[in-house]
């Protein structure tokens, strides 16, 4: 059996998918994208589609390859902007690619449900070129209005945490984060986890050793760990003990769909050694 392709409408079709991907990632990445390096990485990918046809290099390097080009369009269209930069936008642009062929896939096969071959003109099989353009359509709107859910859903994710002890006060940007499910022992309380240096105007002097380098031999007193809560936490690298206090005062502000919002909450503030790309943790808890 002989399967005829045409080269011209399978260029014009991967190159509208390309483009579909790369600015749903935009819009999902909030990125304005440079028009001219947009449409060119999306002909490089309509090129490349009708290319591949003529690769026979197994296919393990076929994979390669496509994973090669992507990166590359991505990079010629986000470089390094963005969260993750191009690896995060390379990695959505995937997840979008799939989600769009699954989408038109399942609606393709509702639609041959309802009798789609009585909708196709006289000789014709399969999808036509106006029933894949509906299909990518339709695909686009669903993909869009997710992309809307979650860009919405994110936009809890970041929160100004405002701490109080003392009548001092530090204001430093946190991240919610569903994986952190500490509480103080005894209290029962959520726990928030920073870095000791952001604490660093608020602490009495007693405890900012403490918090930066833990309980040691070199450690004074006792008495300057009256008012410190121990934590345990157990991570990948083991069981250890997390060194918190209970301030004054706790108050969370983000925004949502162009509101603003604010929230006094009751939690420990433990002190940990490093965080990647924000200055808090915050416990999902604490917003629900």
């Amino acid at each position: 059996m002989t399967v005829e392709i045409y080269g011209d409408l399978l260029f014009l079709i991967n190159m509208g998918m390309d483009a579909l991907c790369l600015g749903l990632t935009g819009r999902i990445l909030n990125q304005r994208l440079p028009r001219g390096r947009f449409w060119l990485a999306s002909v490089l990918g309509g090129i490349y589609a009708v290319v591949a046809l003529f690769l026979d290099v197994g296919q393990a390097l076929a994979l390669a390859a496509d994973g090669a080009v992507c990166l590359g369009m991505c990079w010629l269209v986000f470089g390094g902007r963005g969260p993750g930069g191009v690896l995060g936008a390379t990695g959505l642009y995937f997840f979008l690619s799939m989600a769009l062929g699954g989408i038109m896939t399942a609606l393709y096969q509702g639609l041959n449900r309802l009798g789609l071959d009585q909708w196709l003109p006289d000789g014709e099989e399969g999808m036509g070129v106006w029933l894949f353009t509906l299909l990518a359509l339709l695909a686009t709107a669903l993909s869009l209005w997710g992309g809307k859910r979650f860009k919405h859903s994110s936009m809890l994710q970041i929160c100004a945490v405002e701490l109080w002890l003392s009548d001092v006060s530090v204001t430093v940007e946190g991240m919610v984060d569903t994986g952190n499910l500490l509480r103080e022992p005894i209290s029962g309380r959520p726990v928030l986890c920073t870095e000791a240096k952001w604490l660093a105007p608020l602490l009495p002097n007693e405890w900012k050793e403490i918090m930066q380098n833990g309980i040691t031999d070199q450690t004074d007193s006792l008495d300057h760990l009256r008012g410190l809560r121990l934590i345990p936490t157990s991570t990948a690298d083991g069981e250890a003990l997390l060194i918190g206090f209970l301030p004054d005062r706790v108050c969370l502000r983000w925004q949502k769909q162009g509101k603003s919002y604010s929230k006094e909450v009751d939690a420990v503030v433990a002190c940990v050694r490093h965080l990647h790309g924000t200055q808090a943790l915050i416990p999902i808890d604490l917003l629900t």
